[in-house]
């Protein structure tokens, strides 16, 4: 990457100078910093001592969009301090040094006691509240059956459901990620809001999603490289074709979706692979039988679990999923390649046609591969999205992903919790075959 397409990070201030303090619980601290560079900054991690611990952004710091990291230090003795955080970041191999200084005069005798650096410091803060609304974007009135969701360093911390709209909550200070969500309407989100006794009244605009009718849906596929799948037109006339838990014919074009999932070892844990089937099996508990599915594995080798089928043989689809199991390595690009090959073999038109990778490791592309992404990422006759889900906690890992998706046309998604597993795929499937 040369010096011109670079990230750089640019800190408001490093170094916080806190002065005595008296009746010390957790202090905090925000340094807020802005990337002055020419491509995404991504914040890595952080290195402290044990007493320290920090909030990172979750989201990659876009050009000239400011971001902010908080610190949260809690002192065991009494007297001067001069504390020290390593920032890595992608922005250079060096990082960047912020620092905290000031006199501890007394100690907090409850652990549950914090000191905001904003506050006078007699003012001490346990579990600030909140109050918030959930309301129809268009009309402005409250949505009476709605719930949000409060996420800290990716974990599911609360949730609250509205009555008749309104909400309250009770929460730590800290940084934190909202999701509003409501039956029949889009997902709302408030990222790294920090939460304090000061916290406005937090209101949701959720924008309802509209029904489209069309009038013809008859899929139909042209022949490609192997194997070619023929789709049965259907009468759409004669047949009552919306069906209930079913995505609606009128409102959602076909989809022609390839499942590349990693099963190398490191996907056992019970935040990985097993969420990634919460997420598939609700996927296809919602399709239909104009809509297509074919997995496709990779470990030690590359492997078709499933060729293309038709999504209403559901319970085959089922027990396919549930007989993946982790072991081995990684053979990520001889996947990748298989995966296009029945992408573009079972393509439909006019439809959506996308794999989904899923992986918890960095992706190596091969330039073979990278010349195949973006062919079909830019070709109008067959364009087929790449979409990337990630799992686990290597932030270097996770941006690679990210890059990976925007190279394939497509979305990231980011799955740590029974939570989002048992929406994130389908929403992405809805968001993808919307008419």
């Amino acid at each position: 990457m040369g010096q011109s397409d670079a990230p750089h990070v640019s800190f408001e201030v490093t170094h916080s100078s806190l002065g005595k303090i008296s009746n010390a619980g957790v202090l905090i601290s925000k340094f807020t910093f802005k990337n002055t560079g020419n491509t995404n900054l991504y914040i890595l991690r952080t290195d402290q001592n044990k007493n320290i611990t920090v909030s990172l952004p979750r989201k990659p710091i876009e050009p000239n969009d400011t971001g902010s990291i908080l610190v949260f230090f809690k002192p065991d003795k009494k007297g001067k301090f001069n504390e020290k955080i390593e920032v890595i970041t992608n922005a250079s191999d060096k990082p960047a040094v912020l620092s905290l200084s000031g006199d501890i005069q007394s100690l907090s005798e409850s652990p549950q006691e914090c000191y905001s650096f904003s506050m006078d410091n007699s003012m001490q803060i346990k579990k600030p509240m909140s109050e918030g609304s959930v309301i129809n974007a268009e009309t402005k009135l409250p949505i009476a059956i709605s719930k949000v969701y409060i996420y800290s360093n990716n974990q599911l911390v609360a949730k609250a459901s509205t009555l008749n709209g309104d909400f309250s909550l009770s929460l730590n200070l800290g940084l934190y990620d909202f999701y509003a969500t409501a039956e029949g309407y889009d997902t709302a989100y408030k990222y790294e809001t920090y939460f304090n006794k000061n916290t406005p009244r937090l209101i949701f605009e959720l924008n309802q999603r509209k029904r489209k009718v069309d009038s013809s849906l008859i899929a139909k596929i042209e022949k490609k490289k192997e194997n070619p799948v023929i789709i049965k037109p259907i009468d759409t006339i004669n047949t009552n074709r919306n069906k209930p838990n079913l995505l609606s014919y009128d409102d959602y074009k076909p989809n022609n979706i390839v499942f590349l999932i990693d099963i190398s070892n490191s996907m056992q844990t019970k935040d990985r692979l097993p969420l990634l089937k919460v997420s598939i099996r609700k996927m296809i508990s919602q399709l239909r039988e104009i809509d297509r599915i074919t997995i496709i594995t990779y470990s030690d080798k590359a492997k078709v679990l499933v060729s293309t089928t038709p999504a209403d043989e559901k319970e085959s689809l089922y027990k396919s999923i549930d007989t993946l199991r982790a072991s081995g390595g990684t053979a990520g690009s001889k996947g990748l390649d298989l995966a296009y090959v029945f992408a573009n073999s079972s393509y439909i038109k006019d439809a959506n046609n996308q794999i989904i990778l899923a992986t918890d490791g960095s992706f190596s592309l091969k330039t073979k591969d990278e010349k195949t992404i973006k062919k079909y990422a830019r070709s109008n006759n067959s364009k087929i999205t790449l979409t990337t889900v990630g799992f686990g906690s290597s932030r270097a890992d996770l941006k690679a992903l990210e890059q990976l998706s925007k190279l394939g046309k497509g979305n990231y998604i980011y799955i740590n919790s029974l939570e989002i597993a048992d929406s994130a795929i389908l929403d992405e499937i809805k968001n993808n075959s919307k008419r």
